[in-house]
């Protein structure tokens, strides 16, 4: 129920029972009259006391319903978070493994050229060299 249905069914019985108490008050107005007018009264209360318990009612199982949907949200989020978490320490570790091979690769790289220069400034030395001289 809403609170627009609950305030219907408050200001209904209330005007059920303020009809009855003054149909009954008109017809007979004796100390009998005085109880039935009370127990109009009384249920009048009772049946909006009544609604208020059910209500009250249907909003702490909704409560009790959100509040397992937060935690089970809470468990999935988590779990997404660890799994992220892994993921990234994963790609983060296979990163510097390959930031290393590719330091050992650079210096490797670094030695083959400057051996190759120097093997060049060889084989120039040997082709720029005079031949010996013939005695």
């Amino acid at each position: 129920m809403t609170v627009h249905q609950v305030g219907i069914v408050k200001l209904s019985a209330l005007v059920t029972a303020i009809i009855s108490a003054g149909i009954t008050t008109v017809l007979d107005p004796t100390v009998k009259v005085a109880i039935i007018t009370g127990i109009a009264f009384v249920s009048a209360a009772f049946v909006t006391a009544l609604a208020g318990i059910i209500i009250q009612v249907m909003n702490y199982r909704l409560a009790k319903l959100s509040l397992v949907a937060q935690h089970e949200t809470h468990d999935v989020v988590t779990n997404v978070q660890k799994q992220t978490d892994g993921i990234l320490s994963r790609m983060f570790t296979k990163s510097e493994q390959q930031g290393s091979e590719l330091a050992d690769t650079s210096q490797k790289l670094a030695h083959a050229e400057g051996h190759e220069e120097g093997r060049q400034a060889g084989v120039a030395s040997e082709i720029d060299r005079q031949p010996p001289a013939k005695e």
